[in-house]
């Protein structure tokens, strides 16, 4: 059950990044605009970080290793 909810809050992360990346096109004023990304941004990087903390230290290993340079 824990990996299952951590799969989802890394799932959810991923569409409020999405979402992020949206917001400036459809808001309808620049104020609106920066405090929706303000929210989601916030909101996408809580649930990620739930979502790592509850997947546990070998999905944390796993990212970092995405991301790593390879010589």
């Amino acid at each position: 059950m824990r990996q299952v909810l951590g799969y989802a809050c890394v799932s959810l992360a991923v569409v409020g990044w999405g979402t992020f990346l949206v917001l400036p096109l459809v808001a309808e004023s620049v104020g609106t605009a920066a405090a929706e990304m303000t929210a989601v941004l916030v909101g996408a990087e809580v649930s990620f970080l739930a979502g790592i903390a509850l997947l546990g230290r070998e999905a944390w290993t796993k990212l970092k290793g995405v991301f790593r340079r390879r010589p």
